[in-house]
């Protein structure tokens, strides 16, 4: 170690930029990871990453979102994910950096982060009193991995001849006892406080731990994450698995021999359930459970309705081919689709309620928070408007909308975006609307 000619340490220098920028982002990905761990049993919507970005998404204005659309197009929300995190890695190695000065520093931008996280999560649209915990269970994580390494943060001088004179220092864990130079292969007293010093044998092994750390940390993440997603996946996947759809009561009329005609490039007449169209509006594809779901029929109503997945399961079911377009969908587009859907009928639904004859319109809620608004004379006027349970003999693909979602024949697709949830009141109802709500 260099010594002055007073015999004291040399001014320390502080560590390498690279250290703090490396162990910042490494807490940041351990705390991402070990929220999707905790999300899958939470609800997926609960991950610290969903919830921001879904966030995100809903704050996001109407002409950032078109021209997000118009650029990426199907891939606008995979943009906005990298986008994100993108934006949190600068964060995070910025805090990272204050971390390895003022350990503090770093355990204020962890807690920023993890408030950030909460105020999301709490205000999803299907949130629970659950719902803040993978967020809250990751900052704790990101607190306590960047406390370790700083505690093996290697650096050549532990502080300053003046932070030895008023105590600052970069941290007031470390201090500096006696003023001799220590010899080659000695304990300088420094290391006495846990902090490595260079004893001139060569790099101190608190540099190895370090890395050791940080890397390992981040390779952690790189599994966590998409495990996270994968066990609540494997959860509702399972749900769906159990489901047995009932026999319908009046079944689909009989196709036509003849009627998908076989020529190359011409699409069968019912598409294959993997080949149907989708456009999501939410930052992943939402997923629950049937023990979870609810419908609620209320507002402008004689006889509001509250039914569970089973209930609904237990009416009595309707079978039909019916045709989705999206309203983007071009003359030979892919964006349209045929399928034999199951479900009950909207219309029974409705004259089971007995809406008022002010309600002219039916607002749906999906589990996302997603709206949609159609006309009650639509889903009243005999063309077999379904809340559909199955999908070409199977139960719905979680991708398009298990365990419940809604059919309407006639109108452009995103009028049956929504996988109906949510038994909350939203403050007072608008006269002529009449509200359905589903989980």
């Amino acid at each position: 170690m260099e010594t002055q000619k007073t015999g004291r340490p040399a001014p320390g220098r502080p560590p390498k930029q690279w250290y703090g920028e490396l162990a910042g982002v490494a807490a940041t990905a351990l705390a991402l990871g070990v929220g999707e761990l905790v999300a899958a049993a939470t609800g997926g919507p609960s991950a610290p990453l969903m919830a921001v970005g879904g966030v995100a998404v809903d704050a996001a204005p109407t002409p950032v979102k078109e021209f997000a659309v118009a650029v990426f197009y199907t891939y606008d929300k995979l943009a906005l994910q990298a986008g994100i995190v993108l934006v949190l890695a600068v964060f995070a190695a910025f805090i990272g950096v204050l971390a390895m000065r003022r350990l503090w520093y770093g355990l204020v931008g962890v807690a920023v982060f993890g408030v950030i996280g909460v105020l999301a999560s709490a205000t999803r649209p299907s949130a629970t009193w659950a719902y803040p915990l993978p967020t809250v269970a990751g900052a704790l994580a990101a607190a306590g991995l960047l406390v370790l390494l700083r505690r093996t943060l290697p650096r050549r001088a532990a502080v300053s001849e003046q932070d030895l004179g008023d105590g600052t220092g970069l941290d007031t864990d470390v201090a500096a006892q006696g003023t001799h130079t220590p010899l080659q292969g000695a304990r300088s007293p420094s290391s006495d406080t846990g902090i490595s010093v260079v004893d001139g044998a060569g790099q101190p092994s608190g540099r190895r731990r370090f890395l050791a750390l940080a890397v390992g940390a981040i390779g952690a993440a790189a599994v966590a994450v998409p495990g996270g997603r994968r066990l609540w996946a494997q959860r509702v996947a399972a749900a769906r698995a159990a489901v047995v759809l009932p026999s319908p009561s009046s079944p689909a009329p009989p196709l036509p021999a003849k009627v998908s005609v076989g020529v190359p490039g011409v699409e069968p007449f019912v598409t294959r359930t993997a080949d149907f169209y989708r456009i999501d509006t939410a930052l992943t594809v939402p997923q629950m459970e049937p023990k979870d779901w609810r419908l609620r029929i209320h507002g402008r109503v004689k006889r509001p309705l509250a039914l569970t997945y089973e209930q609904l399961l237990a009416r009595p079911m309707v079978e039909r081919y019916i045709t989705l377009a999206c309203v983007s969908n071009e003359v030979g587009g892919e964006l349209v689709g045929n399928a034999r859907w199951l479900g009950v009928p909207i219309k029974d639904l409705l004259d089971e309620v007995e809406p008022d004859d002010r309600a002219d319109q039916v607002v749906s809620r999906s589990v996302d928070g997603y709206t949609a608004g159609t006309p009650t004379a639509a889903l009243r006027d005999g063309r077999d408007a379904l809340l559909a349970v199955g999908m070409n003999g199977e139960p719905l693909p979680v991708e398009h909308g298990f365990p419940v979602r809604m059919v309407v024949p006639g109108l452009y697709g995103y009028v049956s975006a929504t996988k109906l949830k949510l038994p909350r009141e939203r403050g007072h109802l608008e006269t002529g609307i009449l509200r359905f709500q589903r989980k």
